[in-house]
């Protein structure tokens, strides 16, 4: 999905959502989806992560439903793949640097920031590598940004072997001044 399709899916579940009578809701979206609104990335991304809430109304399950058959689209095109982080807890002031999207006034989509982003793609990295890799590198992290990154990244993985990764994926990737501080 590109990012004149995101639009085009997220507004037909807005308007679906409305139609059916949802509550007032606040929608975080991270990953390719977020990079994309945000204009921080052009790239094309198979779903829609959602993070928060974790639990969604009735409303908005038949929301996404009827939008995934009217565009044929995968069942789980938006999903809760990444709910874990809100889970385990979000970078502190998260909500606050979220940019605010809405088509209706009972669903707001709230886009995951640059920084937020930054943590997320430094443990999916570490976690996982691929692509993510490529997408952090292009958001041209600080090493400020990083190193607060890393630190929140520890929070979620206490593990020793956790820490011996992560500060060998920086020291590979030239980040030396942050893997040192850790």
């Amino acid at each position: 999905m590109n990012k004149g399709e995101l639009l085009r899916y997220l507004k037909e579940v807005a308007e679906i959502y409305t139609d059916l009578g949802g509550p007032v809701l606040e929608v975080a979206i991270c990953g390719g989806t977020a990079l994309n609104l945000a204009g921080l990335l052009e790239r094309p991304t198979q779903d829609v992560d959602v993070i928060a809430p974790a639990e969604w109304p009735e409303a908005l399950q038949q929301a996404v439903s009827i939008t995934a058959r009217r565009f044929n689209l995968k069942s789980d095109w938006m999903n809760l793949g990444p709910v874990d982080l809100f889970l385990m807890g979000l970078p502190t002031g998260y909500f606050q640097r979220c940019e605010h999207l809405s088509f209706e006034k009972n669903l707001t989509y709230l886009i995951t920031s640059r920084l937020d982003q930054i943590h997320f793609k430094l443990y999916a990295c570490v976690d996982r590598g691929g692509y993510h890799i490529d997408d952090l590198k292009h958001l041209c992290p600080s090493m400020d940004e990083l190193l607060q990154a890393a630190l929140w990244c520890f929070t979620h993985d206490v593990s020793v072997e956790f820490r011996m990764i992560m500060v060998d994926f920086l020291k590979q990737m030239g980040w030396h001044n942050v893997a040192s501080r850790l």
